[in-house]
């Protein structure tokens, strides 16, 4: 398995960050048939997040939180000995995911989010 991070943190003005990374993963497995990327992991990866949290004010604060994730296309088992109905493509579509979380602190001890 070979595999490769970057990551990229700066603060963009007070209080406001940005995360970003991206992730190489070349993990290959043997089979019968050859060698192939393991299944349902993805080579590509990346990840951007954004967090701002207000100033301090008698205990309280507001906390923001946005992450977007993207996976890229992962190779699906193989199924070609499968009737034709049982079948699948031999890699999954790229996909991606958002987050968002709002959070109040109300106190040291008190928050909701």
């Amino acid at each position: 398995a070979n595999s490769l991070q970057v990551e990229f943190n700066y603060e963009l003005i007070h209080n406001l960050n940005l995360r970003t990374a991206y992730k190489y993963y070349d993990i290959q497995t043997d089979y019968l048939r050859g060698t192939f990327q393991r299944p349902l992991q993805a080579k590509h990866r990346f990840l951007g997040n954004l967090e701002y949290e207000t100033s301090l004010n008698d205990d309280r604060q507001w906390k923001f939180d946005y992450t977007f994730n993207w996976s890229g296309k992962q190779q699906l088992p193989y199924t070609a000995s499968n009737p034709a109905a049982d079948q699948f493509p031999d890699f999954s579509p790229s996909y991606a995911v958002m987050n968002m979380q709002v959070t109040r602190v109300f106190s040291s001890v008190f928050e909701v989010y």
